[in-house]
């Protein structure tokens, strides 16, 4: 091969190799700047209880409302953590997609009562296929001397992580008080948590509990069970609803919490948005379930 041939193929075979390893850095870095930043030095709880399908499908279902409302209107909500519902929970979230909170309180169970606190919490923020979920430090050292700070209860149970990815989509510019309620807290407890709450529930805040409701029963008793829970909730009889068990829902504590909150701040309008049976979704009619209800509390207007 003459000289002249071989170094023209010499160069433009570094040409070319030089613009694929340009173009590859570039894409690299672009991606790297639009990934979603945390406001925090802490390391995210990665995701760990729940696959991207688990989630994208109802996601992509129902995706965030492009119309956005000023004035809040839902200021508190139940919503499930059972992922076999993702389309109902991603439905939920759609309709609160429309007001701009800056703010969520999550409640949920401690499902494996971990710890040792009746109350814990992290400052960790929370990883999620959408970007990272930052908590409120600021909410959580005003309320520090109510909760304990324990990350291991929070990264070993499923019931707030699952709603993460929701609150990363739906309500992009929320952070997070995540807050794990332990089963046996009782009513003085609640009232305690409460008096520390109630001063961080602005007008840009949510207050959400993650429960799920009747567990392991046969659909007509598990029917039966929501029916007497609902009637409960109804006439906001908080010394009963303490007092249930996993036939009724899997967080009283979480419950009770947020009717007192809503009382307070004068919320006393609740909607029963959807009502969803394990069974009947998974067309398994002669299985035990678990049931859900996707609940909204209002200000009177």
């Amino acid at each position: 091969m003459p000289k002249k041939t071989f170094a023209r193929l010499v160069f433009y075979s570094t040409l070319i190799v030089g613009l694929v390893l340009y173009f590859s850095i570039q894409n690299k870095l672009d991606i790297k700047e639009m990934a979603p930043i945390s406001n925090s030095d802490e390391t995210p709880f990665p995701v760990s209880r729940y696959r991207l399908e688990d989630v994208s499908v109802g996601i992509n279902l129902y995706p965030p409302s492009a119309k956005k409302i000023e004035t809040r209107a839902v200021v508190g909500g139940v919503v499930a953590h059972h992922l076999l519902v993702q389309n109902a929970i991603a439905q939920y979230f759609q309709q609160l997609s429309s007001f701009a909170y800056k703010r969520v309180i999550l409640l949920g169970p401690n499902h494996g009562e971990l710890g040792d606190s009746l109350v814990v919490t992290s400052t960790s923020p929370w990883d999620t296929p959408y970007g990272t979920v930052d908590t409120d430090q600021a909410v959580l050292s005003e309320i520090s001397s109510c909760v304990s700070n324990d990350p291991y209860p929070l990264e070993n149970d499923h019931s707030l992580e699952v709603i993460m990815p929701f609150i990363k989509m739906y309500l992009p510019q929320a952070q997070v008080v995540p807050l794990m309620l332990s089963g046996r807290l009782k009513k003085d407890d609640v009232d305690s948590l409460v008096s520390c709450l109630i001063p961080q529930v602005d007008h840009d805040t949510l207050v959400l509990v993650s429960s799920d409701f009747s567990h392991y029963l046969k659909s007509p008793v598990a029917k039966q069970k929501d029916e007497e829970t609902l009637a409960l909730l109804k006439s906001w009889d908080v010394d009963r609803l303490i007092t249930l068990n996993s036939d009724h829902l899997d967080s009283p504590p979480s419950l009770v919490t947020l009717m007192e909150i809503m009382q307070a701040i004068g919320a006393k309008d609740m909607e029963v948005f959807a009502h969803t049976d394990a069974s009947i979704v998974s067309q398994t009619p002669f299985a035990a379930t678990t049931t859900h209800y996707f609940l909204n509390f209002y200000v009177k207007r």
